[in-house]
């Protein structure tokens, strides 16, 4: 069954899973609020680094699953025919790495859309925070 064909599990034709990264957060609890009300065309799908958020998530039949960034064998479960992902991840001195694993993972397991949500700066910006981010745009 080729990628864009598959059954998801969630009905017969195919609605895009969009997996968040940061569900818990101002940010992300907002989008998934947002994406739930288009549900006849988006399949959401939280994420959380804390196994009984999960738990409660799925208790009033949400979509969670659990994801440790410092722990890239949690991705692949998580990361099971999403289509498109929501990376926003709080600033740590790990999240070079969690970004670049993660997208990876992503590009793997066949994502099709990654919506990063970051700080910027000029192309040529010498101030070390900043170009922290750039290097995983």
């Amino acid at each position: 069954m080729s990628r864009n064909n598959r059954g998801t599990g969630y009905g017969n034709r195919h609605k895009p899973i969009v997996l968040i990264i940061g569900s818990t957060g101002t940010v992300g609890r907002h989008l998934a609020s947002q994406l739930r009300r288009q549900a006849d065309a988006i399949h959401v799908r939280d994420a959380s680094r804390h196994a009984d958020q999960v738990q409660q998530w799925r208790k009033t039949g949400r979509d969670a699953v659990y994801i440790d960034l410092d722990q890239p064998s949690t991705f692949p479960v998580a990361l099971v025919n999403v289509d498109r992902l929501f990376l926003l991840i709080t600033y740590t001195v790990s999240m070079l790495t969690q970004k670049k694993t993660l997208v990876d993972a992503a590009k793997k397991a066949g994502v099709s859309h990654i919506v990063h949500l970051d700080i910027s700066a000029e192309w040529d910006s010498t101030v070390p925070h900043y170009t922290w981010h750039q290097l995983i745009e």
